[in-house]
């Protein structure tokens, strides 16, 4: 495998039907299916590793699969055996893509699981580089001497490069993994109040922290307010506030070396964004006098504040620029809370 292969080489015809196949479980709505593709260390052999995308990362100019396996099954192809003994599976030599795509999903299930979601990014770029694979050129993200140019990754083919793939921004804090989850999330039929609930509640038990991203890329109002409303059940459920009052002296000092607060903020106030929530709550807050009485001069000072993002949002060059948000110039289109309004201790009552 160290000289270029012809594309008609059986080889690679079957290492581009691995390909394919995962092209067709993105099509299904898992682009959160990501490969890690290398040589092995004989030089003789191309290796494909499926992986969900939040396990990616990149090194230097080198892609990564910087996460184990713990949640899922490994899934490790190689070219060895002809190129068509698909992760060991005898009856899958002579499977099209979409018999292959099939068999991964069913024997894949956790896998797959942890790869379902929309990622656009991430299914275009695969779609690129499937067009070159298909060329004959597979790609390599890894080998014993890695000479790829910076922003691409080699492949098969000496002579042509791959540009390297999206990867989710990702860091470390007090040992645990974060990455955001793309948007859009939503598909038809999902309830958008509650439809961040099951990220938000597998936060502490994940060995990646998956966070809500901020869908800064639609205009969406469903997801946008699923978004929001993931915030108002995070402030609820993982900080333990059903006051508004008592959360927002909480935030003007929030503990530093707190897990909860820092992914509140990651998560929630990464681009300057949670003023709009904060505009919201005080709102809510002030229209509940029997729940939130307060002194005159308290009351004053957030009917001030208010006036004050008010006067912000309305300034022609702010509001050419807002994404869908909670407060909405003192509004609430996206009826949020909701997802707790049953509650007697709900932080909005709706």
């Amino acid at each position: 495998m160290n000289s270029p292969l012809p594309p008609k080489d059986p080889t690679i015809r079957r290492s581009i039907r691995l390909l394919a196949a995962v092209h067709e479980l993105h099509k299904q709505g898992f682009q959160n299916l990501a490969i890690y593709a290398s040589i092995a260390p004989s030089g003789m052999h191309w290796r494909c590793q499926l992986t969900p995308w939040h396990w990616l990362g990149i090194e230097g100019d080198c892609v990564n699969a910087t996460g184990g396996e713990t949640g899922h099954e490994p899934a490790h192809h190689s070219s060895a055996d002809g190129g068509n003994l698909y992760f060991g599976w005898e009856d899958a030599r002579s499977d099209t893509a979409r018999e292959l795509a099939d068999k991964i999903k069913d024997r894949f299930p956790r896998l797959m699981e942890a790869s379902e979601g929309r990622n656009y990014r991430y299914a275009g770029w695969f779609t690129e580089m499937l067009g070159i694979a298909e060329t004959g050129a597979l790609p390599v993200m890894w080998q014993e001497h890695y000479s790829s140019t910076p922003g691409q990754i080699d492949t098969t083919n000496s002579r042509i490069q791959v540009p390297l793939p999206p990867v989710p921004q990702s860091w470390e804090f007090q040992g645990k993994r974060f990455a955001y989850q793309p948007g859009p999330h939503l598909k038809p039929g999902d309830d958008w109040h509650t439809a961040y609930q099951h990220l938000i509640n597998s936060w502490r038990s994940s060995e990646v922290a998956l966070l809500p991203a901020y869908p800064v890329d639609t205009c969406n109002l469903y997801e946008h307010g699923a978004y929001w409303e993931g915030a108002i059940y995070f402030i609820q459920t993982i900080l333990g506030f059903t006051r508004i009052d008592d959360f927002l002296a909480a935030q003007e000092r929030p503990d530093p070396n707190s897990e909860r607060w820092a992914t509140l903020r990651w998560t929630w106030d990464n681009q300057g964004q949670f003023i709009y929530l904060k505009a919201f709550l005080v709102m809510h807050m002030l229209q509940d006098i029997e729940k939130y009485p307060m002194e005159q001069p308290v009351r004053e000072k957030w009917e001030e504040w208010l006036k004050g993002i008010e006067d912000y949002l309305s300034c022609p060059s702010t509001a050419s620029h807002q994404l869908p948000n909670p407060y909405f110039g003192g509004s609430n289109p996206l009826h949020l809370g909701l997802a707790l309004n049953q509650r007697s201790d709900t932080l909005v009552r709706s």
